[in-house]
């Protein structure tokens, strides 16, 4: 993760950024492994099926 001399709003939107591709990699990284349902998948990240399928289908 990189941050940079921002001011602190634009810092927030970094991080999160950061935070959400991060987190859309391992749970896609999760799913191929284990060959995961979208349900199980949910379970073990402690989600929202719907979120699994935000998560891995929503382009930036």
């Amino acid at each position: 993760m990189h941050i940079y001399k921002l001011n602190k709003k634009t810092s927030v939107v970094v991080i999160l950024k950061n935070y959400i591709e991060e987190r859309a990699v391992e749970v896609a990284k999760f799913i191929v492994s284990s060959n995961s349902t979208v349900r199980e998948t949910a379970k073990k990240f402690g989600i929202s099926k719907s979120t699994v399928h935000t998560v891995v289908t929503k382009k930036n």
